[in-house]
């Protein structure tokens, strides 16, 4: 499983059948404007939400750009 089924899962009512440490990561880039949607995995940890990646897209959130998160099947901003 993989490409385009985790993310149709993740934001429909069947999210429960997934592990329940998957959320979407809503990233609009910004140096094409393109939105990219990725399934990742998180962390909680004392009531935080930790996602720790080496892909290319965490270059584009860092001096507090947007991210949207769609958890359980409910976007957040």
């Amino acid at each position: 499983m993989g490409g385009w089924i985790f993310p149709l899962l993740l934001r429909s009512p069947l999210h429960g059948l997934l592990p329940h440490h998957l959320l979407l990561i809503t990233v609009t880039y910004r140096d094409t404007g393109q939105e990219r949607t990725l399934p990742m995995e998180y962390h909680e940890l004392d009531g935080r939400m930790f996602v720790v990646t080496q892909g290319r897209w965490r270059h584009q959130v860092s001096g507090g750009a947007t991210v949207g998160v769609t958890l359980r099947g409910k976007r957040r901003r």
